[in-house]
């Protein structure tokens, strides 16, 4: 097996594994924090990811996770719309 640029074949795994834990705690405080305080389980997710990850790959990850974040628990929920109101 080739090892990956960042040296270890096991990092691609604590990455995945580390946005796996994140998106759970995400969904299991849904309904119990506000969405500020989702935001920064998701900024600090995206933050310890990054140490297994390379540059371009941590800034793939951080913005498809704030658009699957922004789907799931910024309301109105699964839509991409903003709702005005005047």
């Amino acid at each position: 097996m080739a090892l990956s640029r960042s040296g270890s074949p096991t990092r691609g795994w604590r990455a995945a594994s580390t946005w796996a834990v994140g998106f759970g705690l995400l969904v299991a405080l849904d309904g119990h924090v506000d969405l500020g305080n989702q935001a920064l389980v998701l900024v600090a997710t995206a933050a310890v990811a990054t140490l297994w990850m390379s540059g371009w790959g941590a800034a793939m990850a951080a913005l498809a996770a704030v658009g699957i974040f922004n789907w799931m628990f910024v309301p109105p929920r699964e839509d991409l719309r903003r709702k005005w109101q005047p």
